[in-house]
């Protein structure tokens, strides 16, 4: 009776341990003196896409046989092991580089039982989408300052110039200067925004302000100030759509600097309804977008149009805040080839049915 009273404690002490390792994000394996496995998570399996046949045998030698291949760095992958296991009282960190671009932390230290060593517990942590972030925000780091800069030094040097030979210079120099300065302070506004506006959808906190929005004032408030750029729509009046009057002329200006650092005029923007949304679409007479680059064009510091005139100047955020918040209007933003070769930037936006 005794007897059958400890096997069920142990079974019950098993079996938590075994959801606890279960539940964790990590994938942990131990390991018994022998190079065998004596308990492991599914996790582990998953990670490291074990077949059935490995997980059945429970041989850390076979494991690690068929998880070597996935590596970038094998070699270094199994001489770490194989010190490790040299030494019983070792711990190690460090870092496992896979081909397919993923990355694991791989954490080691010896298991005891009452101050003895009788096996190793080994744990992989995918920290893969966390370098990723790092690696974004680095790149977006080097693009702020990057782009920061220029406009900073324009302005400046603009100011100092006009400011010292202010006397010197006839009226039409002086507006000149003045252009010169504001038109680098739009530039340094639009980066702003563009900065502000990623930040906010980092952190989920866009704060909408969806409202009813004439879509034909508000293209008409976006072309304002562009030269040589036609508005055309296929509306009736007043039509209406669902968006955030700010956020919307921001995808129109957006949409607008494109095509004035990568198309030619003239610049058309069009608007008409289909399918319950208001689609507007914005082309110009320059080449289109090559197709091996339409895929990736939406896509945060995508290499796409800056590889058309690498010296346009730009964040790399413009296409992709376009998306961004024409999605979470309830819309969506794209590219369409047109006939001619040349390129259409298009997005929509619902209706409003009042």
């Amino acid at each position: 009776r005794e007897r059958e009273v400890a096997e069920g404690e142990l079974a019950q002490s098993l079996s938590l341990l075994q959801a606890a390792l279960d539940s964790t994000a990590d994938g942990i394996v131990v390991v018994d003196g022998h190079g065998r496995f004596v308990r492991f998570n599914q996790r582990f399996v998953e990670m490291w896409s074990l077949p059935s046949e490995v997980v059945a045998a429970g041989d850390d030698d076979l494991a690690l046989g068929f998880v070597v291949d996935q590596l970038s760095k094998p070699e270094r992958f199994l001489s770490r092991v194989r010190d490790v296991y040299a030494d019983a009282e070792a711990e190690s960190h460090d870092v496992l580089e896979f081909k397919d671009g993923r990355v694991f932390e791989r954490y080691s230290r010896p298991q005891r039982i009452e101050g003895s060593t009788v096996g190793r517990v080994w744990s992989f942590r995918d920290v893969t989408e966390a370098r990723q972030a790092e690696e974004i925000k680095a790149r977006f780091m080097d693009m702020a300052t990057h782009e920061l800069r220029a406009p900073i030094q324009l302005v400046q040097g603009y100011s100092e110039l006009t400011l010292e030979h202010w006397d010197a210079l006839d009226d039409e120099k002086r507006r000149q200067s003045v252009s010169r300065v504001k038109q680098a302070a739009e530039r340094l506004k639009r980066l702003a925004d563009d900065l502000l506006v990623t930040s906010r959808i980092e952190a989920g906190r866009l704060d909408l302000r969806i409202e009813a929005v004439e879509v034909g004032e508000a293209l008409e408030d976006a072309v304002h100030d562009a030269a040589g750029v036609v508005v055309q729509t296929d509306l009736a009046q007043p039509a209406l759509m669902l968006a955030d009057a700010a956020y919307l002329q921001q995808m129109l200006g957006n949409y607008l600097s494109n095509a004035a650092k990568y198309g030619s005029p003239p610049v058309i923007v069009e608007a008409g309804t289909s399918d319950g949304f208001v689609e507007v679409r914005v082309r110009d007479a320059g080449p289109g977008v090559p197709p091996e680059l339409v895929p990736t064009l939406f896509e945060r510091f995508t290499p796409a149009r800056s590889a058309m005139n690498p010296d346009a100047p730009g964040t790399g955020l413009g296409l992709s805040i376009v998306r961004e918040l024409a999605r979470a209007q309830g819309g969506d933003a794209w590219y369409e080839s047109c006939a001619d070769g040349s390129g259409c930037f298009c997005f929509r936006l619902p209706v409003a049915d009042w």
